[in-house]
């Protein structure tokens, strides 16, 4: 649950989260909840909408309240995706990579989750968009991703980063040109840099700058990694 809100609230808010990570937990058989190390969380961010809501004291009826993907900070949606992707790569045993088994979904079957999630993480981020019917919800929705990219750059989930960049550049997406107009000219700048970032130009030069240059802890993006292992 997220805390300081409603248990109700809580639940409607990270229902496609809550979702992503049973299907992580059966198809793994590990549980998300087990900590990946010893830290302190950082404090839940909010947006003004939700900050709002909190101060409401509101009746349980809380079903009857409209919240949707930019009701959720890009920051902490970023930071949920990472935990999930996180421990998607904890579970990877190296033998799947080695002896050219990640060849076969027989043999690397991990990874073959890992590759499942990066498609589902790629098809939710189109879905949000294209299946909403006002313009001005579809370029916030835009501008939430393209937030939660940057952050994601940030966290060095490359992975995470790598399948919703994949999302928005589907061409069912790309072909709502008016969608991706008027843009604020800060998220048209945050836009132009995850297109440099992941450019395919160069067998994915920046992209595999920042693999060789990022710190621990990092998530590589496995279009890139499983390609060199071939």
């Amino acid at each position: 649950m997220l805390p300081h809100l409603p248990p109700e609230l809580a639940d409607s808010l990270i229902t496609e989260l809550e979702a992503m990570k049973l299907s992580v937990e059966e198809q793994l058989d590990v549980s998300l909840e087990t900590p990946l190390g010893d830290f302190n969380p950082p404090k839940m961010l909010l947006t003004k909408h939700l900050r709002s809501i909190k101060k409401l004291h509101l009746p349980v009826e809380m079903s009857k309240i409209a919240l949707n993907m930019v009701d959720i900070h890009p920051e902490e949606l970023a930071r949920q995706l990472t935990l999930i992707d996180a421990r998607l790569f904890v579970a990877l045993p190296l033998s799947e990579l080695l002896s050219k088994n990640f060849l076969s979904p027989e043999t690397c079957p991990r990874l073959t989750l890992i590759s499942e999630h990066f498609n589902n993480i790629t098809n939710w981020v189109g879905s949000e968009i294209t299946s909403e019917a006002s313009l001005k919800q579809r370029r916030k929705l835009i501008a939430q991703f393209v937030s939660v990219g940057i952050h994601l750059l940030q966290f060095r989930n490359y992975y995470g980063l790598m399948a919703l960049f994949s999302g928005l550049t589907q061409y069912t997406v790309q072909r709502m040109t008016k969608s991706w107009e008027e843009l604020p000219e800060d998220i048209d700048e945050k836009w132009q840099h995850l297109n440099v970032t992941c450019s395919p130009l160069g067998n994915f030069k920046r992209l595999r700058e920042l693999h060789q240059s990022a710190t621990p802890p990092s998530i590589l993006a496995p279009p890139i990694f499983v390609k060199d292992l071939t």
